[in-house]
Formats: structure tokens, sequence, C-alpha cells
């Protein structure tokens, strides 16, 4: 008997450690990032944009007093917030251009995109070569106009060469000049421009 308070003090403490393991799982579970961005889909916006084919009328007529009717022949749908942090994604042009319609958005020339993806390409030298930054440097520093056109590069440059380009620049360039040379120049730039 004269040990049953001690069992008892041992299991409010051994609950309390349980409380407070799982409290830290959720929050590293809240804040668990993937390169920066969150790994979740929680807590995206979502947004309702109406099919083109729906039409908004307003009445006032005394017997209606100011009704709105909307006549939809189609059903809405529903688009995702993109990720605003990743331009490296290939879906990053599409998922933006689908969030702001009808508002179109400048794409990066193919053409340009062909010949910005070969320079990078060829920017990587052998191991026994130096490998060319300033390239780097001039496509993604002075080149590149928003991080749609970032998106559209990464796009051409997987379609050419079956490779993700961040992980290409990763692989020949120092974590610093990736910084210098890619990641602060990419952060400068803006979202997107419109037509």
């Amino acid at each position: 008997m004269k040990n049953t308070g001690v069992y008892i003090g041992l299991g409010v403490i051994a609950m309390g450690g349980v409380l407070l393991w799982q409290a830290k799982a959720r929050r590293r579970k809240e804040q668990n990032t993937l390169g920066g961005f969150a790994s979740s889909r929680e807590g995206l916006k979502v947004k309702t944009v109406p099919s083109p084919s729906t039409s908004t009328s307003t009445s006032s007529s005394p017997s209606t007093r100011n009704t709105t009717s909307t006549t939809t022949s189609s059903p809405s749908r529903v688009v995702t917030e993109p990720n605003w942090r990743d331009p490296f994604d290939m879906n990053y042009a599409k998922e933006v251009a689908n969030w702001l319609s009808p508002k179109r958005v400048l794409f990066l020339d193919k053409s340009k995109a062909l010949n910005f993806a070969k320079s990078i390409k060829n920017a990587k030298g052998a191991w026994y070569e130096n490998d060319d930054e300033q390239i780097i440097e001039q496509i993604f520093g002075k080149e590149l106009k928003d991080k749609i056109q970032v998106a559209n590069l990464s796009q051409i440059f997987w379609e050419l060469y079956q490779q993700d380009l961040w992980e290409f620049l990763k692989s020949f360039l120092s974590s610093r000049e990736v910084d210098h040379y890619v990641s602060q120049n990419v952060q400068k730039l803006a979202a997107y421009r419109f037509v």
C-alpha cells in the first residue's frame, strides 16, 4: 500500500510524456517541409471557377426586387492554388495559368527554352573541365523574366533530357553556387506576367 502513490505518480508522468510526444509529432508533421515548401496538400486555397458557358443576369423589376440569377450549362471546376514557391515544378506554369484564368499569362518561347536547356546541359563540364557557371548566371539572372519561364524551362529540360532541371543543377554546382547563381536570382523574379 505504501507504493501505490509512487505507482500513480509514475503513471501520471508516463501519460504526460506520451501526450507531449504526440503533440511534438503533430507539430513536426505540420512543419514538415520539402525543400522549404509544405509537403502536404492541407491548408491550400481552393476556388471555384465558372465554366465559360456561365451567364449571370440581374433583374430589377418591382416584382423580383433586384434578384440575380446564374445559369450554368456545365458544372464549374475547382482549382487548387499553385505552390508559389516552387517554380522548378514542371506543372507550376499550368497551375498558375489555371488559377489566374480567364486572364492570360506570358510563357517562355519554346525555341528560347530549347536554347537555354541546351546551354545549361553544356555548362556541365567533364570531370577534368571547369563548369561554365557564367551561362547559368546569365540565364537565371538576366534572361528569365518570371517564375513561369523557369517552369517552362524546367519542362523543356525534362522533355529533352529526362532529367529534373533542379537536380541537374545541383549535380555539378556547389550549394554556394546554386544559391548564388540560381536561387537568389529566381527569388527576385515575379511569379508571372500577363499578356
